[in-house]
């Protein structure tokens, strides 16, 4: 399902984004059922181990939150406490977001973050705030600070992107059109049409990991000779 209309696919487009930490669970089975950003851990939410190393990892939506495991074991472990597994998660969020995050300033009042600033995972996005009282005020219009953070975001990594092909597919970020610029866990990934954007979704941990090695996806050359369309994209169109 296409979600936007715009090369800035950000995640702010997607839903209007809360604060739900808490409540009941169930599996989700696309990125149109979570809120915010995907889980781009590479690691179970609660064991540490690798996701992939017991199979295709455990998808669970908490609350609209995309959570995920290594083995339909650690699901339970989660559900009997997630307040604990949460902060946990989030901990492990924070350390690896906070070096990437654009701002040295409070995204909502503009003031200095300080030596101390206060940071929030919200769904799955650290924001950093330079108050409690600026962390309440987000609240009430998170979309716009989501989106102001996700245009900081592309404006500071897209001149050092390290690829220039489809971090899906392999193809030309430009093939169809304009490349697609989705900003996960405050990190820009670039596409080539919205159906690698949709595939993004079931591994993101995996993307990240291709583009910290310069690498870019594989595309099917065969069928594309065969069938003289975009190489395991048929029927996804690029709206611009």
């Amino acid at each position: 399902m296409l979600r936007s209309h715009v090369p800035q696919f950000t995640m702010a487009a997607l839903v209007a984004l809360s604060f739900a930490f808490a409540g009941s669970s169930a599996i989700a089975q696309s990125a149109d059922d979570y809120k915010g950003d995907p889980y781009t851990l590479g690691v179970c939410s609660v064991s540490g181990e690798a996701l992939g190393s017991m199979g295709d990892p455990i998808l669970l939506n908490h609350e609209g939150r995309d959570i995920r495991f290594c083995c339909a074991g650690c699901k339970p472990k989660f559900d009997n406490n997630p307040a604990k597994a949460l902060s946990k998660i989030d901990a492990m969020m924070v350390e690896a977001q906070k070096e990437l995050y654009p701002f040295d300033t409070d995204v909502v009042s503009g003031k200095p973050l300080g030596d101390a600033p206060v940071d929030v995972i919200h769904y799955n996005r650290l924001v950093r705030f330079s108050s409690q009282m600026s962390a309440q005020k987000f609240m009430k219009d998170s979309d716009k600070y989501i989106a102001k953070l996700d245009a900081a975001v592309i404006a500071k990594q897209v001149e050092s992107y390290k690829i220039d092909k489809c971090v899906i597919s392999g193809e030309a970020l430009d093939v169809m059109g304009d490349p697609i610029q989705l900003v996960a866990a405050n990190r820009l990934v670039q596409f080539c049409c919205t159906g690698c954007v949709e595939t993004f979704w079931k591994s993101p941990h995996t993307a990240f990991q291709m583009l910290d090695a310069g690498k870019a996806g594989e595309g099917s050359d065969s069928k594309k000779k065969k069938d003289g369309e975009h190489a395991g994209h048929e029927g996804h169109d690029h709206d611009h």
